[in-house]
């Protein structure tokens, strides 16, 4: 599973499923690019993204909808990008894992996809968002992600106007014709977790 879902949903209340299994041992793969479940032979992985693999169970868990921010620091030293256009004024950090490199970074609305030049170039979600934090750029997070440090004031909402991109959250697993109960306690378990961070599709 991306890793601050991991971080920031999974790790903190895995306590509640120990309460009830013990003795089970709990491997997480967190890491942000894309986990291969019939190769890697896991039990259950968690993708943001569109699935599409005839071979796999997909359970959709709901939206994650993406918000863009800028640090107070870095409004300081730019200014604040009122508009899209203001953007050719601006730096982004940009987040590559497995992509080929650019000069440019792509910031992804609803509706929109604009390109703009990066000071920085990260290769996990940590990372980036230290970057941002660091006032070295614009970032683009995940809105549950970004809300401590909105309220925190570490970090500024910024084009609240522009409708946000939204992607899909899934739980994908393979068709078995027996599954542990403490395996699929875990799945009911996380799909709650997820279930009560992520809104539901419309």
């Amino acid at each position: 599973m991306p890793q601050r879902i991991a971080t920031q949903i999974l790790i903190p209340y895995l306590y509640e499923y120990y309460e009830k299994y013990p003795d089970i041992q709990v491997l997480i793969n967190s890491r942000d690019d894309y986990s291969h479940l019939i190769e890697e032979q896991l039990d259950c992985v968690v993708r943001v993204g569109e699935v599409q693999d005839e071979y796999l169970i997909v359970k959709n868990i709901g939206i994650m909808k993406i918000v863009t921010l800028v640090s107070p620091d870095y409004v300081k030293k730019y200014g604040k990008p009122e508009n899209l256009d203001d953007l050719t004024r601006h730096k982004a950090v940009e987040y590559n894992v497995g992509k080929t490199q650019t000069d440019t970074v792509v910031l992804s609305f609803f509706q929109h996809n604009f390109k703009v030049g990066y000071s920085v170039l990260v290769e996990n979600t940590e990372a980036y968002l230290q970057a941002g934090l660091a006032g070295l750029g614009i970032i683009q997070i995940p809105e549950y992600d970004a809300n401590q440090y909105i309220q925190e004031n570490q970090l500024i909402c910024i084009f609240n106007e522009i409708a946000p991109l939204e992607v899909p959250v899934q739980m994908l697993f393979l068709e078995r014709k027996y599954r542990p109960q403490y395996l699929q306690d875990f799945i009911d378990w996380l799909e709650i977790k997820l279930k009560q961070v992520f809104v539901s599709e419309k």
